[in-house]
């Protein structure tokens, strides 16, 4: 499957910064209460392809929207740019990443994320997610065309 990079705006100091960054979107479901029948309780979300990420990383609220009692989870601590921290809470997430052509059927497996333990900085706005190595790379073969296309294919399917 191929994706095109995107376009998005940065607000740093107030003044709007636009970028060309691998965004893609990808529908997320909780396991444990989502029908593949009827295709409900599924949400889409827009994430930054990161390799440097050890684990995808999602807004609180989508965990939420999507049924999680977010701090039930296994409680992590990751370490960012500059030594940044940030918390997060491990559930197992349903992930389905469709094919913008509807050429080429779904990839779907499951895995480990976390949910942020506060929001997503207001900086980037539209960013509700970061793929890391866990939940995103270890299941997909990704090939970066800088600055035009991010290209996937699975692994593994797993439902």
């Amino acid at each position: 499957m191929e994706f095109p990079y995107r376009k998005v705006s940065a607000f740093y100091n107030h003044k709007r910064n636009d970028k060309i960054l691998p965004w893609i979107n990808i529908s997320l479901y909780n396991p444990e209460t989502y029908n593949h029948e009827t295709n409900d309780e599924i949400i889409h979300v827009l994430g930054l392809v990161d390799s440097g990420a050890e684990t995808t990383l999602i807004d609180r609220e989508i965990g939420e929207q999507l049924g999680y009692d977010v701090e039930t989870g296994k409680r992590i601590e990751m370490t960012g740019i500059g030594g940044a921290k940030m918390v997060g809470y491990l559930h197992m997430v349903g992930f389905q990443i469709e094919d913008l052509l509807g050429k080429e059927e779904p990839i779907i497996y499951k895995d480990y994320a976390a949910f942020a333990e506060t929001k997503f900085p207001k900086t980037m706005p539209q960013q509700t997610a970061i793929w890391g190595t866990r939940g995103f790379f270890n299941h997909l073969s990704v090939g970066i065309q800088y600055p035009d296309s991010i290209y996937i294919e699975g692994n593994e399917e797993k439902k």
